[in-house]
């Protein structure tokens, strides 16, 4: 899948469904009222989201937690060291869970009964969802990494510095479930995205007893939506 867009020095929204927003301070939200927020008898506000924020660009990847969506940034493996995939424009690794199953796809079982499938535990690194390259007079920029790519409790933020072109990105989940980006640039610039659903193309391991032969993924009927 391929899609192209063009920003004329504005806000660029990408969400995975119809319908968010921003996540900003409501009220009503934390069972308050609008004039108890607004009392000078309040003590002083600490943002601990912005307390913690720290640029984790090449020492590991980004993990944000929704309700049942979460969206891991790039991709290291087991050991620090192991530096795989930076996190670009975009998203890398959505995934969707909501706690039937671990692994590759809800199996039965006569020892585990209904569950997950033993394998596949880290299935979200086969989820390649809408990976960016950027395009500045006519000039390709494929997959490009941040300068830095500050994490927070709440959201992550990219900073790109490419041909001369600024981009901002902001990365986060609304409170309708949605992973959201918002992407602004200094100059006019096109992003094209491209990228695919879950597809797992490894052969079953047989030795563990395993009689199944053929590789995880038999049939794809998943689909992104934008």
């Amino acid at each position: 899948m391929r899609f192209l867009f063009s920003l004329l020095t504005l806000t660029f929204l990408v969400v995975f469904s119809a319908g968010c927003s921003a996540p900003q301070d409501d009220a009503h939200s934390v069972g308050q009222s609008t004039e108890s927020v607004n009392s000078s008898s309040l003590p002083p506000r600490t943002d601990y989201c912005k307390m913690l924020e720290r640029d984790i660009q090449g020492e590991h990847y980004g993990f944000i937690a929704g309700n049942k969506l979460y969206y891991v940034a790039g991709s290291f493996g087991a050991y620090w060291h192991e530096y795989w995939e930076s996190e670009t424009l975009g998203f890398t690794h959505p995934l969707f869970r909501d706690g039937r199953a671990r692994g590759n796809a809800i199996v039965q079982s006569e020892v585990g009964g209904d569950g997950h499938d033993s394998w596949g535990w880290e299935f979200w690194r086969k989820t390649r969802s809408a990976y960016g390259t950027l395009i500045v007079d006519g000039s390709e920029h494929k997959h490009p990494k941040p300068e830095t790519l500050d994490w927070r409790p709440d959201k992550m933020v990219a900073k790109y510095e490419i041909a001369g072109v600024n981009i901002r990105e902001d990365k986060f989940i609304s409170r309708d479930d949605v992973l959201t980006t918002v992407i602004v640039s200094d100059k006019d610039v096109s992003i094209r995205f491209e990228g695919e659903s879950f597809w797992e193309p490894s052969q079953i391991p047989r030795f563990d007893g395993d009689e199944v032969e053929g590789s995880f993924s038999r049939t794809c009927e998943s689909e992104i939506t934008f």
